[in-house]
């Protein structure tokens, strides 16, 4: 693994303020349904930009003079998409990099907007450069140890990196400083396409790092290791779960083909013969039964691809297989304006609140066919359930939700039955188990809610 040295004037203030979280997050990147497939010229792209950067058309005419001929299979466009980002000028607040990194830290939505089809642009060109794996190191002031609890938490880069390999690590000065230590599976090599080729240069995209251990501690030095999340494919998958995205990717199957590399994992990297002749059984548009499959994370493309997409199944049974957080991250990017799947079941599945949050983020946006959700016997808590209450502010599709035997408390009854009584949703079943020590919710909610005492 090739280690690299960050490059600070790219980085700004960001290990000033570290993103740690308590949870996976999704980093938050629009991309509309009208542009996801469109082809469009790098002048069309910064358009919207102009009134921002003053400059910008400009700097887009002297990228295109110096992409005609670009390597790696990049058409024109998207060789100068690269160069673009990588150009400097004066004054540096003024650059595209700069703007663009500043709206992504900063998780405004609204901001981002202006950007959606030059990030499009961007990405499909990053897309078709290989991944390649680095180690990346940044030494802070702040001591994490003491301040923070890290062993199960993430760092999330919500901006673009420059990495260098032109500058000796050894320059960095290490004493009194805690060392953050980054294993990077899918940085992106990028010397071909921009302003400063003799700087060798390497991008790393927006993206999220699990906390692995502690290495060679002193009593001047910290050095804390971290992982990427989700080594198979960078997080910039565009994902759909996350609360700030107003809009969603039309389909699954356009979504996969244009910018994720899951339909491919499926196709060429992992088969499961097993679970393709079991999906391969099934009627088109009908029930999709895979319980006892023993799913893992490697199986959610064959699933996506072939139960929801191409069979268009309208009931989707994953019962009792021991599922993560990492697969319902994965599944529920098929959710999206799909317009057959009507039934979800996870019963006996290992759903935590964890995945529930991911389920429940999905299912706000109202915009897909889901009309039942089954979570009976797992591991919801009160936690869980205050996410799937916040769910129901802005969904009207869902018409049942499933929840029994699962270890929820009064609180959380409490949460559910209130928000079966909003009129704000459409629910109209909620099973759920109501315990003697909450007699009296029954007692108020009995004539508005089915349930088993």
């Amino acid at each position: 693994m090739t280690s690299v040295y960050i490059d600070n004037t790219t980085a700004g203030d960001r290990y000033n303020t570290l993103d740690i979280v308590q949870e996976p997050q999704q980093i938050c990147l629009p991309i509309y349904k009208d542009t996801i497939n469109s082809v469009i010229s790098l002048e069309d792209a910064v358009k919207p930009l102009v009134e921002c950067i003053p400059k910008i058309l400009r700097k887009v005419q002297q990228a295109k003079q110096n992409c005609q001929n670009p390597s790696d299979g990049l058409s024109s466009d998207e060789s100068a998409a690269i160069y673009l980002f990588s150009m400097r000028w004066k004054p540096d607040d003024e650059c595209l990099y700069f703007i663009l990194n500043t709206i992504l830290r900063s998780h405004d939505v609204e901001k981002l907007k202006p950007w959606n089809l030059y990030l499009k642009l961007l990405f499909s060109a990053l897309h078709r450069l290989p991944s390649i794996e680095i180690t990346f190191y940044q030494d802070i002031k702040q001591d994490l140890i003491k301040n923070k609890n890290l062993k199960e938490n993430f760092i999330v880069f919500r901006d673009f990196t420059f990495c260098s390999l032109s500058i000796p690590l050894s320059q960095k000065s290490t004493r009194n400083r805690t060392i953050l230590e980054f294993k990077c599976h899918n940085a992106k090599f990028i010397e071909r396409h921009i302003f400063n080729s003799d700087k060798n240069e390497i991008l790393l995209m927006p993206t999220q790092f699990q906390f692995t251990k502690y290495v060679d501690r002193r009593n001047d030095l910290d050095i804390i290791q971290f992982e990427e999340y989700n080594k198979s494919s960078p997080l910039i998958t565009f994902p759909i779960i996350f609360k700030q995205i107003h809009e969603s990717i039309t389909s699954m199957k356009k979504f996969t083909s244009t910018v994720t590399p899951m339909n491919t994992l499926s196709d060429t990297l992992y088969r499961n013969s097993k679970l393709e002749r079991q999906i391969a059984s099934h009627l088109l548009r009908s029930q999709m039964n895979l319980t006892y499959q023993n799913l893992t994370v490697n199986d959610v493309p064959i699933i996506i691809k072939q139960a929801i997409i191409d069979k268009q199944c309208t009931k989707l049974l994953l019962d009792n297989n021991s599922l993560n957080v990492e697969f319902i991250s994965n599944l529920v990017l098929a959710l999206p304006n799909n317009t057959t799947l009507q039934e979800l079941h996870f019963f006996r599945a290992n759903i935590d609140d964890k995945c529930v949050q991911i389920l429940a983020q999905a299912l706000a946006f109202n915009n897909s066919s889901v009309t039942l959700l089954g979570l009976n016997y797992n591991s919801i808590t009160d936690i869980g359930v205050q996410y799937l209450a916040e769910m129901f502010n802005t969904n009207t599709i869902l018409t049942c939700l499933q929840v029994r035997s699962n270890p929820i408390r009064k609180k959380g009854i409490k949460l559910l039955l209130n928000a079966r009584h909003d009129p704000r949703n459409n629910l109209q079943q909620l099973d759920i188990d109501i315990k003697k020590s909450s007699i009296n919710f029954e007692r108020i909610f009995k004539s508005i809610c089915h349930l088993e005492t």
